[in-house]
């Protein structure tokens, strides 16, 4: 669980405010927990009658996704 406080500056609304708290939270999740994980392999077949051998590459690539759930929200003007 984490908790973030998002401070309003004078052009925001409680809308705006919600939002921009809601994209700066996901970023900071992001950039903490967020991954990648990538792998390769090189398959190496021959061909029967044939002296070369025929490489091919494959590679996977998985990302992590996060998810976020608002628990408590309150708002008072600034924050």
């Amino acid at each position: 669980m984490r908790e973030y406080t998002y401070i309003a500056n004078d052009a925001d609304c409680k809308i705006t405010a919600r939002t921009l708290a809601k994209q700066e939270l996901c970023s900071q999740l992001l950039s903490e927990i967020g991954m990648l994980i990538q792998s390769e392999s090189l398959l190496e077949t021959t061909v029967e009658g044939c002296e070369q051998i025929l490489p091919k590459k494959i590679e996977a690539i998985t990302a992590g996704i996060t998810e976020m759930d608002i628990l408590e929200k309150s708002w008072n003007g600034v924050q």
